[in-house]
């Protein structure tokens, strides 16, 4: 029984470091320039097959984002706000294209097991 439960634990916390992979690579970028969203969503659109029609990058430099999720587990905003850059797609795949608009705001995010696992949106009031 005890075996079963470190297993069950183990699973689980792969689980969580394999969806904050997934959110890091989907969602995070350390520098802000322009052909961000060129750039990025190349691998994203060839794991889906397809042209993801929107998008929202963090610029975190500094891996804060990461640490928002200390506060505990559920939908958090940030008391910070972040430079965004949003990409809004068009044509066809392989052949997407992407125009990008920036923003400072602060985040939605939803935490689990204490690592950040999903984008929500912004938001123009700060968090706790």
């Amino acid at each position: 029984m005890r075996l079963q439960l470190v297993c069950l634990l183990l699973v689980l916390l792969s689980v969580s470091a394999v969806n904050y992979v997934s959110f890091e690579e989907k969602h995070i970028t350390r520098v802000r320039r322009d052909g961000t969203c060129r750039q990025r969503m190349r691998p994203i659109n060839n794991v889906h097959g397809d042209c993801r029609k929107k998008n929202t990058f963090i610029v975190d430099p500094n891996d804060s984002v990461s640490k928002l999720c200390n506060q505990g587990d559920g939908v958090l905003t940030s008391s910070s706000s972040y430079d965004l850059i949003n990409c809004l797609g068009t044509g066809s795949f392989p052949n997407c294209k992407y125009t990008e608009s920036r923003l400072n705001a602060y985040i939605k995010i939803q935490c689990n097991s204490g690592k950040p696992q999903h984008y929500i949106g912004t938001s123009w009031t700060p968090g706790l």
